[in-house]
């Protein structure tokens, strides 16, 4: 079976059509690719164009990670369901700076069946320092512009969803401020775990955001970002009671340990505070 790579695009078919067309190159054995287009204008679709958000307010205002992620699971597991063994979820700014990723990131994730989220190292991270070469180990926070996710864990999570809206990622939350977090804490609570791995290496091109932040959404940058802490915060004490993001921090953290406790024979591979 294949992993099937979701790129979120919108407006930025060329930087799109670039990451699509190396992960085809090099791996198209190993991966299919999908495109969801997040209301993107008409003429700027990528080539790759798979799932076209084009309703007034995705036109509008774009679908985000979170339901434009979720927008294009639902409809690879309706058109194809059973056709693939993992899913990439893939921001349009990555860059990979290991060859063939798909092979080391599917290797590390069948590594062991607990594995539910597999993501490259960002060449800038600190995470780096607490892993040795060429090795995972578990977080409880993780970056979200490069998931690779197994289809078993993608099933336990969407189990009985009807809709795109909910079927991953909690679209409520419409810019995604700790959705990351929700997602990680779900994974150890259902048996699996969210790992670092240093043999692949990536890079989120900031300059796209920086440089050409008008054709992805109509706000201002400051008043975007102030609406993304601003309303992810109120969705996290609506639904959670939770007061801060350190309280999101923390949940995350006591479920990856309370995994570790009903998991020991795990612990000397992957258990990171030890």
């Amino acid at each position: 079976m294949k992993t099937a790579a979701i790129i979120l695009n919108r407006n930025l078919p060329e930087e799109t059509d670039r990451l699509a067309s190396s992960l085809l190159y090099h791996e198209s054995d190993l991966v299919d690719v999908y495109v969801v287009e997040s209301g993107s204008d008409p003429d700027k679709l990528s080539r790759f164009c798979s799932f076209y958000a084009d309703w007034p307010s995705a036109l509008r205002d774009g679908l985000r990670y979170p339901a434009g992620m979720n927008y294009g699971l639902y409809n690879i597991l309706k058109n194809n369901p059973n056709s693939y063994d993992s899913f990439l979820l893939l921001s349009n700014d990555t860059n990979f700076l290991t060859p063939l990723p798909i092979h080391k990131l599917r290797t590390e994730l069948f590594r062991h069946s607990s594995i539910g989220l597999v993501s490259p190292c960002g060449d800038n991270w600190g995470e780096q320092n607490l892993i040795p070469p060429d090795s995972s180990k578990s977080f409880w926070y993780i970056h979200n512009n490069c998931y690779l996710l197994s289809s078993s864990l993608v099933s336990c999570l969407s189990v009985g969803k009807s809709s795109y809206r909910n079927f991953l990622f909690d679209c409520s939350n419409y810019r995604g401020y700790a959705t990351e977090s929700e997602l990680i804490s779900k994974a150890y609570l259902n048996g699996f775990m969210s790992i670092i791995t240093t043999s692949v290496f990536s890079r989120e091109d900031e300059s796209l955001l920086r440089d050409r932040f008008s054709l992805i959404t109509p706000l201002p940058a400051e008043a975007n970002f102030q609406l993304y802490i601003q309303e992810g915060l109120d969705w996290m004490y609506h639904k959670y009671g939770f007061t801060s993001r350190w309280d999101m921090n923390n949940y995350a953290l006591t479920a990856y340990n309370q995994f570790f406790d009903a998991n020991p024979q795990l612990r000397s591979s992957y258990y990171l505070l030890d």
